[in-house]
């Protein structure tokens, strides 16, 4: 499915529609580059809100597709799915233009990571929860998405977040930095069109240009260490604990699906 591109008060109002909770799967994945090579084309430079629909922004993995796939996953397939996955992340993280995430509900895992892509996050007042849950389900933090946090959160925040992989309410998410500020879930797409809508046609030159030299340390960090400590974590996530841990929380959440 086509994610909605709707253009309001000059901006770009971008809702991602893959699926109800907009799990991460190869769909998913698709859909996002097909958006973002419209927006390249058709758009280019203007400033975008990205959002989910209903209690989601993105659940994250796709726990069947991902979980049956890294079970049979030779480290050569699991490192080119790492990459790949990468290439989705970037496409938000270093899109050149302004991109405020609108982060309309619950964001797990691979959708936090997606929002920590964005430039600028508004999140609700009330009623989501955020995570880096990956380690807790068998899943190794790779080192682009550790990067990332430690950027987005610094080092004290990013490690609690990772290394426990606990659930965080709005105020605490905002603490964290997270979130640069909140607003009642009505208008938090709202406050994102503001944010977007408050940078001049005439700086998004600047701006782009701006945000090439504050994400450089960072992406060359990632090249820097991917080489040294990619290997281990491919180790790690086909491990057999890694696989036992992936089955028992895809258990887990079926579990509760069935209670509820």
């Amino acid at each position: 499915m086509s994610w909605a591109i709707e253009e309001r008060a000059g901006t770009l109002v971008v809702t991602m529609n893959s699926n109800p909770v907009n799990k991460q799967n190869a769909a998913f994945f698709a859909d996002l580059h097909a958006c973002f090579d419209r927006l390249d084309r058709e758009f280019e430079k203007r400033p975008i809100v990205l959002t989910g629909q209903g209690s989601a922004f993105s659940a994250g993995l796709d726990f069947g597709e991902v979980f049956e796939f890294l079970d049979k996953a030779t480290v050569a397939d699991a490192s080119m799915w790492f990459g790949r996955y990468y290439q989705v992340i970037s496409r938000v993280l270093t899109a050149p233009r302004m991109v405020v995430g609108a982060i309309n509900g619950h964001a797990y895992a691979g959708g936090a990571v997606l929002a920590m892509a964005c430039d600028y996050r508004i999140g609700p007042t009330e009623g989501a929860r955020a995570a880096l849950n990956e380690v807790p389900i068998g899943i190794p933090m790779p080192v682009p998405y550790v990067e990332l946090a430690r950027e987005r959160l610094g080092y004290r925040h990013a490690s609690e977040w990772i290394l426990f992989g606990r659930e965080y309410g709005p105020g605490d998410a905002h603490r964290a930095g997270f979130f640069h500020e909140l607003a009642p879930v009505e208008r938090v797409v709202e406050r994102a069109i503001a944010v977007a809508g408050s940078l001049s046609p005439l700086a998004q030159d600047a701006y782009i240009t701006s945000k090439r030299a504050l994400l450089a340390p960072l992406l060359a960090q990632i090249d820097h260490l991917s080489p040294q400590i990619g290997p281990h974590t491919i180790e790690a996530l086909l491990s057999d604990a890694g696989k036992k841990a992936r089955a028992h929380a895809k258990a887990a959440l079926a579990a509760r699906r069935t209670v509820t």
